[in-house]
């Protein structure tokens, strides 16, 4: 029993840590999650980004990513895909272009994705992308005690000055079974703003 009165004496009983577990990663490393294994294979800007019938410009430049997940366990859908900023702001993935703005994970089958994020000049330097099960909020609630991938784009202060300027518009697309193809192609003529 005294044993128990200097634990309970010395050591706070009051706190839970609800902290996510951070599994750090690069573009074109493996992050191991509880729930699938992530890897971002590239990092591109845009435009533009065009479908068969539509085409859509940003208010600064798309950020496109390409993401491949493999679900473990069970088929879920991952929508926490948030963009942050060296400042910690985050953005999550744009509607506009037709890009994929959760992932539909598959057990054990590669799904890929091209996620894009409509973002301002500031925003590319130093970003990462975080992915989740859930998406994220202001108190960290719905991430709390589970995994969460964060992975570093790469984009140094060059890099992002490249990106800013760049003229190049790619063809979205949404979760699928074979990696997406990211050619530039031509800008449209007019595109939605």
């Amino acid at each position: 029993m005294g044993v128990g009165r200097l634990i309970s004496d010395h050591i706070p009983l009051d706190h839970v840590d609800a902290a996510s577990f951070v599994h750090r990663g690069d573009v074109g490393e493996r992050v191991r999650l509880r729930f699938a294994d992530v890897t971002v294979t590239d990092v591109r800007a845009a435009r533009a980004l065009t479908t068969h019938t539509t085409a859509a410009a940003p208010a600064g430049v798309f950020l496109v990513l390409a993401v491949t997940a493999v679900g473990r366990g069970s088929d879920q859908n991952y929508v926490g895909l948030d963009l942050v900023d060296p400042a910690g702001i985050h953005y999550v993935p744009t509607v506009r272009g037709g890009c994929a703005t959760a992932i539909k994970g598959r057990a054990g089958v590669p799904s890929y994705a091209l996620i894009c994020y409509d973002v301002p000049r500031q925003a590319l330097e130093g970003a990462h992308l975080q992915f989740s099960l859930a998406p994220y909020d202001n108190d960290g609630a719905f991430q709390r005690r589970d995994d969460v991938a964060d992975i570093d784009l790469g984009i140094h202060a060059a890099e992002a000055a490249r990106m800013w300027r760049t003229n190049d518009s790619y063809k979205a697309s949404m979760t699928e079974l074979t990696p997406p193809d990211l050619t530039p192609s031509p800008a449209p003529k007019a595109v939605s703003r």
